[in-house]
């Protein structure tokens, strides 16, 4: 709402004062951008409300109070649920406040294979170059090796009836866990994945978080199929993996919390 007041004439010529009503504390201010942030998508290229309403948050249409930095769990505006406010329920975002994105991980993922199965029904050749062009590059190469060295992995688990839930971002936070070291002798990578407890052993848990540990080339193949108990001997070294083992099962996936 606008109106024009008359001050007075000079020479014949009118001086008026073009006042603009502020919806959120209604006072009657100069329609400049001293007192009104610039909007092009408005008549008057002016906001509503005034700076000053913005700033402190008052009038009819207030901000939604944002989430605090240090929030310990956040809310998925998708699917509702409650996960702890970490990057491993939420993919990053340098534009939020907390640094997080406001879906979790599991909506993204719904989201990204319903875009995509949407893709290869009507466009089925584009899909199909994409994909020749991302293996003939190294980055399609290495992701080659990792999915066959997986799928050899899953062959064997269904062989021998254990169970299988290993990621890649697993691997990330087992490597965290041992700071980068071999579990046995702690030396520098690189690393195989090795099954702390062993595939052929009854007792072995599968490929699932606190059984992996990263071992050397040398360790590792010295080891073989032998319990960690018969070829490590110190118990010392036992326990302390162990202890890494419990935290990285700990991390499993979050229980949505109602």
């Amino acid at each position: 709402m606008e109106r024009t007041i008359v001050l007075g004439s000079e020479g014949g010529t009118s001086i008026s004062d073009t006042r603009k009503k502020c919806t959120g504390c209604a006072k009657l201010l100069p329609a400049t951008t001293d007192f009104f942030s610039p909007r092009k998508a408005r008549k008057s290229g002016l906001v509503s409300r005034c700076r000053e309403c913005l700033s402190t948050g008052k009038g009819p249409f207030r901000r939604r109070p944002r989430r605090p930095e240090g929030a310990l769990v956040q809310r998925c505006i998708r699917c509702k649920h409650e996960y702890p406010a970490d990057l491993e329920h939420f993919p990053p975002k340098a534009a939020s406040r907390n640094g997080l994105a406001s879906r979790c991980r599991n909506c993204d993922r719904e989201i990204a294979r319903d875009r995509m199965r949407r893709l290869r029904q009507e466009q089925p050749e584009h899909v199909k170059r994409i994909k020749r062009a991302y293996l003939a590059g190294e980055a399609g190469r290495k992701w080659k090796r990792e999915q066959s060295r997986v799928d050899n992995a899953r062959r064997r688990q269904r062989k021998l009836s254990t169970a299988f839930d290993w990621q890649s971002r697993y691997w990330t936070q087992v490597l965290e866990l041992f700071d980068g070291c071999c579990a046995y002798c702690g030396s520098s990578g690189p690393f195989h994945q090795d099954h702390f407890i062993p595939l052929s052993d009854p007792a072995c848990p599968g490929t699932v978080r606190g059984n992996i540990v990263p071992a050397c080339q040398r360790c590792n193949l010295a080891k073989g199929s032998r319990h960690p108990y018969e070829w490590v001997g110190d118990r010392d070294a036992i326990a302390r993996i162990e202890d890494r083992l419990a935290c990285h099962r700990a991390m499993g996936e979050a229980v949505p919390l109602e």
